[in-house]
């Protein structure tokens, strides 16, 4: 035993001391990756004090990292605190645009040193984008691979356009972690033992809090990726405890990370923030990118211009192709006779098919480009393309299946292959298309793996090439250490193709701005006072004003109402639009905002606005506010409060605050003594949680907000309402935090929901608190929670064909299940079989926040109208209620609970339909 422990030191001290020597030439090829990376961009180095890329993310990132290192240094270590100042009323919009932790670490250090915001951005951005090619690096050795041959490979990681087109795009280059990933999982195989499997999981987790779309892509894709390391690891390791202590190692240390740091992207999907396929299209390529410019017009005749490339250039390089067909000329022997001793005939066969079929596919694009018969190419586009696809994407899983070699950079290729086709097709998106001819089918590959839950939240589906990158730059590495002769050679080829490397990433053009947003020093010290207030600048909802806004106004402490990220909020976007078309919506909109916002004017951009038609103008926000200050540039205005007959009393409020400030307090009048008495509801995200009696005079009030009905959801919500006339009026709502002797009495929220209902007004509680006075009771349980309680019909007198038939539809719902795409089928069959039905969306017109909050148990309703077919025979009908899923169409499992009075049946009833009598 103790020379078992002396062994294992003696063992651990010779790598620590082999660490120790690598370390200066590993530090040596990050500088010299990250000044390639500077040059190549120039003149960004030029800029990295003043200035940003010429496009609306930097800024918005640049705040976003400032937000993140304030956070940090002040003691927020283990998970950034989430909600941050911009984007009022919306609090969690630190995980919109990715979580960026590891480069928040390392902007608090540049803050600590005393960088400004410009200068730790460009900084962080080059360290980031070096760091993936030193990871590279690292992989490329570990494949034993030869010094320059791995040089090369990561040089290639930072200089393919791919990478270099998007340099406007923070996010994007922050894909260090797949190349880390990808070291751990070389040695992993290699070696399996804990410290590696866990150096696996941390390398994934620190690419989801980089950026969580690549860390997606790497999760759907390593199934592909361990396929040719499978039968080795089970071969050697299949009975040893270490392979399973390891995995049990790397999923103790993952899970638990991403769950704690990741848990508010879940609730962001779930609340309905998944995106569309409209706009996943929108986001994806064409096939013919991965061509690039010069490619496309020699080979294929083609005006690139009319190549969807989406924002970026997804070409990898005329160096980079060159060297993986010589790659794939080289090792698969496909133009030399005979096979290779470690390959059958089933293995040779599949690669002619591979082959076959990408090429087919080529003519196919081919074809089609130069076809000018649309409507005869669709279809075949649909049979043919995604047949190639598919069969290159089968071969391709089967061949890294098979793949026997005791290369480890053979296997990593092979595996790689396979998650590179997978992505290629998810790239082209939802679907399959020749944009120069308009020529559009349906992705089957992509229709399958989109509906996996972790896709829903996807948009640049153009970011899935990232790994066919990846699978380029390693096989072209490859193939330069299987050409490796004399070391001279060797090192004279891989600097000339470095060369090439450099002239085709410098030969495309780089915009860079000096940053500036003309604020006088005592304009924002002013703003900087009124810590009580929100900040709105005009105009607004202009992305490329409102990253300038958020990081020169806003900073890290002002409460700002301008903003963007991967998703807009509801109030943020309904402002912006109505200050472009309709003002006087805008500025009620504005009024509902606590704490109460000012309004800062930037008289130049809202001049020029003006010129082409925007709404608001300077002049108009003088008639709503008042002047508190003024530059040379921008002037801040206090909006006023007018006392007018109301028909409600709005305030909107973000969630964190709302909950440290739960005491709401208002004045209200009567405006004439005939409604005086009359009472003034109080409403929290749909929810009645109050009523006062209006009085002639002024009377302050004040009402407690249960910390149950705040949702987290967009914003929450406080209306007061009074009956349909505009007899009432009111002012000054505010929150406070509640006083240490607040009783907690609850409200009696069944008679308060019964006294709203009863003032008649269709736009107030969509809900019930008891089943009490429903007419039928055929209640059913669907999944998800869902249950349907009873149906009431608002039709009195006889049912007659040719008019329409009023229910009104009870259902309960869990609180949190957010907005689902389901569609409530209501099936009538009568004499004969007669059958007709109807079809609307489930609770479709009560808002998610509404849905959410139920400090009281909730039975929401809404009304069906249902038009009778004039050739509907008189007699009973059977009356089913079906949830169907509006995507797929499929009619969602119900389960009967129990038959209430006047059911024809469990979970039915019937209802008479008769002529008129002539």
């Amino acid at each position: 035993m103790i020379w078992f422990a002396e062994n294992s030191n003696i063992q651990r001290m010779s790598r620590i001391n082999l660490y120790r020597q690598q370390l200066p030439e590993h530090l040596l090829v990050l500088l010299l990756l990250c000044g390639l990376v500077a040059l190549a961009l120039w003149p960004w180095p030029l800029h990295f004090r003043t200035g940003f890329p010429d496009h609306f993310d930097p800024p918005f990132h640049a705040w976003k990292l400032q937000v993140d290192a304030d956070k940090l240094l002040q003691n927020h270590e283990l998970i950034p605190e989430t909600n941050t100042n911009i984007y009022y009323p919306y609090a969690n919009e630190f995980y919109f645009d990715a979580l960026l932790w590891p480069q928040g670490v390392v902007a608090a250090f540049l803050k600590a040193a005393g960088c400004g915001p410009i200068l730790s951005y460009n900084l962080v951005f080059l360290f980031f984008w070096g760091l993936s090619g030193l990871f590279m690096y690292l992989l490329l050795r570990e494949l034993d691979m030869g010094r320059w041959p791995s040089l090369f490979g990561a040089a290639a990681m930072c200089l393919i356009p791919y990478r270099i087109s998007y340099y406007v795009e923070f996010n994007m280059q922050m894909c260090f972690g797949l190349p880390l990933f990808l070291l751990f999982w070389i040695r992993y195989v290699k070696k399996p033992g804990v410290w590696n499997a866990i150096g696996l999981a941390l390398a994934f987790w620190l690419q989801s809090v980089s950026e969580l779309y690549q860390a997606v892509i790497l999760a759907l894709i390593f199934p592909l990726l361990i396929l040719p390391f499978l039968p080795e690891l089970f071969r050697k390791y299949g009975r040893s405890r270490r392979l399973y202590l390891s995995v049990g190692a790397s999923l103790t240390t993952v899970v638990p990370l991403c769950l704690l740091y990741l848990g508010p992207y879940l609730s962001l999907l779930k609340e309905g923030y998944a995106r569309t396929t409209k706009e996943m299209m929108t986001h994806s390529l064409e096939p013919l990118a991965y061509l690039g410019k010069m490619l496309t017009r020699i080979f294929f005749h083609l005006d690139f211009q009319s190549i969807k490339t989406d924002e970026m250039s997804v070409f990898p390089s005329l160096t980079l192709l060159i060297l993986v067909v010589g790659y794939s000329l080289y090792s698969r022997r496909i133009f030399r006779s005979g096979l290779r001793k470690s390959e059958g005939r089933t293995t040779h066969l599949l690669r002619w098919l591979r082959f076959v079929a990408v090429i087919v596919f080529i003519f196919l694009l081919w074809g089609l480009c130069l076809s000018d018969q649309a409507q005869l190419t669709e279809r075949f586009l649909f049979i043919a393309g995604n047949t190639t696809l598919i069969l290159v994407l089968v071969t391709t899983i089967f061949l890294a299946f098979v793949t026997r070699t005791e290369t480890y950079a053979l296997r990593l290729c092979a595996g790689l292959a396979a998650a590179a086709s997978l992505c290629f097709i998810l790239s082209l998106g939802p679907y399959l298309r020749v944009h120069s001819n308009h020529v559009v089918a349906e992705n089957l590959v992509f229709s399958f793996v989109g509906t996996f839950f972790p896709l829903s939240g996807f948009r640049v589906m153009s970011r899935f090439s990232i790994i066919v990158m990846i699978f380029l730059v390693v096989a072209a590495a490859r193939f330069l250490s299987m050409l490796a002769g004399p070391k001279k050679q060797v090192r004279f080829l891989c600097i000339l193709l470095l060369v090439a490397l450099f002239v085709e990433a410098h030969a495309m053009p780089h915009r860079y701005k000096k940053f500036s947003l003309p604020i006088s020093e005592n304009t924002l010290a002013l703003l900087k006072k009124y810590t009580d207030r929100t900040v709105t600048v005009l105009p607004m909802g202009r992305r490329f004003l409102d990253a300038r806004y958020m990081l020169a106004i806003g900073g890290t402490d002002t409460l700002l109402v301008n903003g963007f990220g991967g998703f807009a909020p509801l109030l943020q976007s309904k402002i912006g639009h109505a200050l472009r078309f309709h003002p006087l919506l805008a500025w009620r909109l504005l009024r509902s905002i606590w704490p109460p916002s000012l309004v800062v004017v930037y008289k130049t951009a809202l001049k020029s606005l003006n010129e082409h038609g925007y709404a608001t103008t300077e002049q108009g926000v003088r008639e709503q506010a008042r002047m508190i200050d003024e530059d040379r540039f921008f002037a801040v205005y206090e909006l006023n409060e007018p006392v007018r007959p109301m028909r409600e009393y709005r305030r909107f409020v973000r969630g964190d605050i709302l909950r440290a400030n739960r005491s709401f307090t208002f004045e209200a009048k009567s405006l004439d003594k005939e409604h005086a008495g009359r009472k003034l509801f109080v409403f929290l995200n749909g929810t009645v949680i109050g009523s006062v009696k209006l009085e002639n005079d002024w009377h302050s009030y004040e009402i407690t907000i249960p910390e149950a009905g705040i949702t987290n959801i967009d914003y929450e919500m406080i209306f007061l309402r009074a009956g349909a006339e505009r007899t009432w009026t009111a002012r000054n709502g505010n929150f406070h935090p509640l006083s240490p002797d607040t009783g907690s009495v609850e409200p009696d929220y069944a008679v308060l929901a019964k006294e709203a209902l009863a003032e008649g007004n269709s736009s107030w509680p969509k809900y019930v608190t008891s089943p009490q006075g429903i007419d039928q009771r055929p209640a059913r349980r669907f999944a998800n929670g869902i249950r349907l309680e009873g149906i009431s019909i608002l039709t009195r007198g006889l049912v007659v064909p040719g008019n329409r038939l009023e229910m009104r539809y009870y259902w309960t719902r869990p609180p949190g299940l957010g907005r689902l795409p389901l569609l409530v089928r209501t099936e009538l069959v009568g004499p004969g079989g007669y059958r007709f039905v109807e079809e609307s969306p489930l609770l479709a017109y009560v808002p998610v926040t509404f849905l959410a909050s139920q400090p009281v148990h909730k039975i929401f309703f809404e009304q069906h109208k249902i038009v009778v077919p004039s050739t509907a025979p008189s007699g009973k009908y059977l009356v089913s209620v079906f949830l169907v899923n509006k995507k797929t169409g499929k009619v969602t499992a119900g389960e009967s609970i129990a038959s209430g009075q006047n059911s024809g049946a469990t979970g039915k009833f019937t209802l008479s339909i008769q002529q008129k009598n002539k």
